[in-house]
């Protein structure tokens, strides 16, 4: 990790600022790849984001509350690099715990492993 927050070292964010998303599957995926994830605040991604630990929610009716929001994430990046280490651990992790798609997968390929004697294949 560098000593210092730069765009380019740690890579890019998601913005999802839909009106209404009933699931959110476009913010568990970068969640799962440990991207910082700016989503809607209305429907599916509201439960699965807890804002400001694991994501942040955004009111896609308010642009100048998206950007303050935006800004003051990398205003703190930039004060403490590890912040968005940090955000994208506990992003991984909140859908690693909650995450019935991530659950579910990871049954099935214990399942597997089980009834076929290796784990070779399949590991979550």
């Amino acid at each position: 990790m560098s000593s210092s927050f730069s765009p380019e070292h740690h890579g890019i964010l998601i913005m999802q600022p839909a009106l209404y998303e009933a699931f959110g599957l476009t913010v568990v995926e970068a969640m799962t790849c440990g991207l910082p994830t700016f989503a809607t605040c209305h429907g599916g991604p509201a439960e699965i984001i807890q804002d400001g630990i694991s994501g942040f929610h955004i009111d896609p009716y308010h642009p100048d509350q998206i950007a303050a929001k935006m800004t003051d994430f990398f205003k703190r990046c930039s004060e403490d690099p590890s912040y968005w280490d940090q955000i994208s651990a506990r992003g991984l992790q909140r859908i690693m715990e909650r995450s019935l798609f991530f659950l579910s997968s990871r049954n099935l390929c214990k399942s597997h492993n089980q009834n076929v004697g290796t784990d070779a294949l399949f590991s979550i």
